[in-house]
Order: structure tokens, then C-alpha cells, then sequence
């Protein structure tokens, strides 16, 4: 009977140093597995793909013996290939794919800049799938106009700062606590995406937009005081922000805008499909 554990399994030297990193950081053991399965695949289809074999008994092939120099011969023209196999083999929707490409983020990030055995990534130019957003009660019969209304009314004392903060809201639907527990070095401007390790260490990553990722390093630039704070968002106080104060300036910049609806909220904005 084929082990449960994924850590019991024959792996290639590589994927278990990958999975003792996540142990060592207390990644959640679920997410471990998840990570595992989904690299895993990975393998598998490039090592299918490498020697020529049968896409259709991807599942079954042995892995074990997977080193650096296959992985140091994988392109960008190898991920978008299997990105294609992901859409019309595996018919994944966004949500399974998004799941399978942030696996290997972290997987390349582990190896390329972590332990630095490779010195290019080939994830570096692979995007996040847009996932379609569920329609939400929480978002009453406020519209698309009316948060990109308020958006650009915002002006003044922390303009910067609350732009950044709504449009990051708006764009990645991270959490409150998740958004007032980041750091600098959380924003990763090249990469287009922003860290949060906020839950029990287990670091999540939202891509951003183009709009998003320029009001942060605006926001960075022009008016976040200098400190020896390092959290992303501070206070008046230079400090970190607190979920109170993101939740008032919400309501604050809603009724500075006559033209805005008064029902708009932090829940609103992570709910929103713009």
C-alpha cells in the first residue's frame, strides 16, 4: 500500500531538501503535501517531455532519479508547455492552475536563491492565472465605477499610502491582519507580487497588477517616512498600522467623495472583480 507520507517515498535528492525547508519552517502539513503533489506532476512532465515519453503515463513514471541537470535544462518554452498540458490534459480551472504555479515559485525560489544550485528561473516571466471571482452578497450593488471613483478621489494628508492600501485590497484580496503585518521587503517590485508570511510562517504570494505594484512603490518613495519601522504600512506615528485604522481611513475616504455609495468596506474591495 502506497504510503500516505510523502516524506516515506522514494524522492529525487532535490524535492526532499525542498520539503525538510518547508518542515524547518513550519509550513502547515497539508500545504506541504499540496506542494509535493504538485511538484511532483511537474517532474514527472518534464521528465516526460525531456526523454520523449507518453504524456498519457505521466502519472506513473519514477521520478527518483531527477537531478540539477535536468532541471538546469527546463526553459521558459518547457513551462508554457506544460502550462498548455495543465489547460487541455489536466483541464484545470484557474484556481487548480494559480495552485500549481505557486508551488513552483516557491520550489525555483528554494533552489535558484535559496541553495542557488541553478542560475536563471524559468518561473521568473511565468504569470498567475486570473481567477474569476464568485459574485459576493458582501458587495451589495456597489459597482466597479464607484471603487475606481473613490480611488482616484483620494487626496491629501496619506494619499499615497491609502491608494496603495485600497488598491492592494482591491487587487490581491489579502486579508486585513495579512495586509498591516507586512514588511518591506514582503513587496517584491521586480517579481510583481507581494509576500505575506503573516499565518504561522507559511508564506502565501499575490501577484499584482501594473496600477497596484507603481502606487506601492510610489507610496514607498514619496511618503512613507523614513524609520527604523519596517513594517509596509505605518501610522501617523510611524509605527504599524493597525486594522482599526485601515477600516477607519476606508470610511473616512468614502464620505470625503460625495459621488461614493457609503456601504463600501475592506470586505467590499476583497470581494470586487475588476
Amino acid at each position: 500500500k502506497e504510503s500516505r507520507n510523502p516524506m516515506e517515498r522514494k524522492l529525487p535528492v532535490v524535492l526532499e531538501e525542498y520539503l525538510n525547508y518547508l518542515n524547518s519552517r513550519k509550513t502547515k502539513p497539508q500545504t506541504a503535501q499540496a506542494y509535493y503533489y504538485d511538484i511532483s506532476l511537474y517532474l514527472k512532465y518534464m521528465k516526460s517531455r525531456m526523454n520523449r515519453l507518453e504524456e498519457k503515463d505521466i502519472d506513473s513514471i519514477d521520478i527518483s532519479d531527477i537531478d540539477l541537470k535536468l532541471l538546469s535544462k527546463i526553459s521558459d518554452v518547457d513551462l508554457i508547455s506544460y502550462n498548455n498540458y495543465l489547460d487541455k490534459i489536466r483541464q484545470n480551472g484557474g484556481a487548480a492552475k494559480a495552485r500549481k504555479i505557486s508551488s513552483l515559485k516557491s520550489f525555483y525560489h528554494f533552489i535558484v536563491y535559496i541553495k542557488r544550485y541553478l542560475d536563471t528561473n524559468p518561473c521568473d516571466q511565468l504569470e498567475m492565472p486570473k481567477i474569476a471571482k464568485k459574485p459576493n452578497k458582501n458587495t451589495g450593488d456597489v459597482s466597479s465605477d464607484d471603487i475606481l471613483e473613490l480611488i482616484q478621489s483620494i487626496h491629501g494628508k496619506n494619499h499615497l499610502r491609502d491608494k496603495a492600501i485600497l488598491l492592494l485590497l482591491l487587487d490581491s484580496s489579502i486579508s486585513l491582519q495579512e495586509l498591516v503585518h507586512l514588511k518591506l521587503q514582503d513587496f517584491a517590485f521586480e517579481k510583481h507580487e507581494i509576500n505575506s508570511s503573516f499565518n504561522d510562517g507559511d508564506a502565501k504570494k499575490f501577484p499584482l497588477k501594473s496600477e497596484t505594484k507603481m502606487a506601492l512603490q510610489e507610496y514607498i518613495d514619496q511618503e512613507r517616512m523614513s524609520t527604523d519601522c519596517n513594517y509596509l504600512f505605518l501610522s501617523q506615528r510611524k509605527s504599524q498600522i493597525s486594522v482599526r485604522t485601515v477600516q477607519h481611513l476606508i470610511q473616512t475616504r468614502t464620505e470625503q467623495n460625495p459621488k461614493s455609495r457609503r456601504n463600501i468596506s475592506s470586505t467590499v474591495l476583497r470581494n470586487m472583480n475588476i
